[in-house]
């Protein structure tokens, strides 16, 4: 084979591995607004996240490595809480005094302190959110974060009202949103599919196979 063949399979190959490639991402559990049962949360986000692990669309990490980002995230603050000064300290205790709700409940991300405890475990993007309920109706609110950026790449808001079986099925459809899976979505999976065929094709074509050598078949066209 000469080495310009070789060079063209190459780019070939490169092109294809591009079609494809996956972003890491990170997947937080919901944290509750207000007082819900814990199975609630833990049912709804893993409906979630199992969701966007079905879309292939980004390598999801497990939930022991989201975990810990929970506890990095906690680390960081607890270092920055130790440097501030005790005029800083002083103006937090007289804001808890003047609202103690503050000090109740679980608290919010930490938005800065998590993309960053992400990034250091190789993430590129973090998802995290946030559901509450108030007269049977439930208020869902996710975002997602660049890890080096700090900023909000995508943010989806939903309520409903009804039965658990159609917020289990709404939570699903969020799953697809945030990873970028509508209805015509088909659509742009079969043209990255057939992309990879045809890259693989005019790779094989270059490289001078037999004429009897079998090509791959392009991927049928979304109904």
């Amino acid at each position: 084979m000469s080495i310009s063949k070789i060079k063209v399979l190459a780019l070939c190959l490169l092109i294809s591995s591009t079609l494809i490639a996956q972003k890491k991402i990170a997947i937080m559990d919901l944290k509750p607004l207000g007082e819900m049962p814990t199975d609630d949360i833990t049912t709804l986000s893993e409906r979630f996240r199992g969701q966007m692990v079905e879309t292939h669309v980004f390598e999801v990490m497990d939930r022991k490595e989201s975990e810990s980002l929970d506890q990095e995230t906690a680390l960081q603050t607890s270092e920055a809480f130790e440097e501030e000064s005790e005029e800083d300290l002083e103006r937090k205790l007289l804001e808890a005094i003047t609202n103690p709700s503050s000090l109740g409940g679980e608290p919010l991300f930490d938005e800065k302190a998590l993309a960053k405890a992400g990034e250091k475990q190789g993430a590129e993007l973090i998802v995290l959110g946030y559901v509450g309920l108030k007269e049977s109706t439930y208020s869902i609110d996710i975002k997602m974060i660049n890890c080096t950026t700090s900023r909000i790449e995508k943010s989806i808001s939903e309520t409903h009202e009804g039965d658990w079986g159609d917020l289990i099925s709404l939570m699903e459809e969020m799953g697809r949103r945030m990873a970028g899976i509508e209805e015509k979505s088909n659509l742009w999976m079969y043209l990255t599919g057939a992309g990879v065929v045809t890259v693989t094709t005019v790779a094989i074509l270059l490289m001078g196979g037999e004429e009897d050598a079998s090509l791959p078949e392009p991927p049928s066209p979304p109904q």
